[in-house]
């Protein structure tokens, strides 16, 4: 069995990042700043809570990990409802000039995306697209004369940061606060890069939890808990390897008898012999928690925290400490990509 790989030499790591993950995650700042320009060139308006009556995101397959960060960007902000699916059947009951509708695709050829649109402007929707320039969803969005803003940077990532730039701002935020917050992504980006050794960086830690098998991810509100599930689908896609979610306010009971469950001895002593003795006892389960956190610990989290360290259960906590919940968010779900990305790496 090959040595796991040291996540601290820079060098090797880079290396191993053959699909350069972690170099474009790097520019998640840039990334936001390039959706600020398309916004401010595009013309486009901000919600208005009492003159819109939904916000309808359709999610292609590649981007469907991170709809329900999108869903809690836009709640944080307190704008209008927001309802995602991948699709907009033809007999959508209540689909009108009242909604904002947002097509959100890294692929841009899915048909259901082109059909979606399709239906959203004949409803007489405004329609927003972030889709890559000449694929079918951009091409159907210049003849039905929907606003378009191309991916903000190559993927992974560029879709994704499009929307939750684009969500924002049409849930309120400014562009400065907006700038701000790619600064803080830049500042994220280098915390938690290839060079930031592994005792002051969060997402490596994480990394090495998935890819040694047994990860569970906690979070502890809508926010924490997308990221949880941002870096579970991120992990699965780019490392095939899956990781648990949890959601501490409902699962504590659980997590706790898992932490227990793992500390089980398993296994059988050097005296066991199979046929005397019978099938081979399976080893005791690994487990490796991870707790993402979107602000102050809560009671339920410190808990699960004090839990694991007492039975020598493996834990870290991924805590941004940016000003505002947005920015907090938004270097949640940054670190949950790198940590995925530094999983593919460990994974090999």
């Amino acid at each position: 069995m090959a040595e796991p790989l040291d996540l601290d030499d820079t060098d090797a790591v880079i290396a191993a990042d053959r699909d350069r993950l972690l170099f474009t995650l790097a520019y998640a700042g840039a990334a936001v700043r390039a959706a600020l320009g398309h916004i401010a060139s595009d013309g486009v308006r901000r919600l208005d809570a009492a003159g819109t009556r939904n916000l309808v995101i359709v999610v292609g397959a590649e981007v469907a990990g991170g709809a329900a960060a999108i869903r809690a960007i836009s709640e944080l902000l307190e704008g209008p409802p927001v309802t995602i699916c991948d699709a907009i059947e033809r007999d959508h009951p209540w689909l009108g000039a009242a909604d904002m509708v947002l097509v959100l695709t890294a692929d841009g050829m899915e048909q259901q995306l082109t059909d979606s649109l399709s239906i959203a402007s004949a409803r007489g929707s405004e329609v927003l697209v972030v889709a890559p320039e000449g694929s079918a969803v951009h091409v159907g969005a210049g003849r039905l004369r929907a606003r378009w803003i191309p991916p903000a940077g190559d993927e992974p990532g560029g879709a994704f940061w499009s929307a939750l730039t684009l969500v924002a701002f049409l849930g309120g935020a400014s562009a400065d606060e907006l700038e701000r917050l790619a600064d803080d992504l830049d500042a994220t980006a280098a915390d938690c890069g290839p060079s930031s050794p592994r005792t002051v960086n969060v997402a490596k830690v994480m990394g090495e939890y998935a890819a040694s098998g047994g990860g569970l991810a906690v979070g502890e509100d809508d926010v924490s808990l997308s990221a949880a599930r941002l870096f579970a689908a991120r992990a699965l896609a780019w490392a095939g390897m899956p990781v648990a979610v949890a959601d501490v306010r409902r699962d504590e009971r659980g997590i706790e008898r898992a932490i227990f469950r793992s500390r089980r001895e398993g296994g059988d002593d050097i005296f066991h012999d199979p046929y005397l003795d019978g099938p081979t006892t399976p080893p005791a389960m690994t487990l490796r928690i991870v707790v993402l956190a979107h602000g102050p610990s809560s009671g339920e989290q410190r808990r699960v925290a004090e839990t694991a360290q007492r039975e020598s259960v493996d834990v870290t906590v991924a805590l941004p400490t940016a000003d505002t919940p947005l920015t907090r968010a938004a270097q949640l779900y940054l670190i949950a990509q790198l940590a995925a990305a530094y999983t593919a790496v460990a994974a090999g």
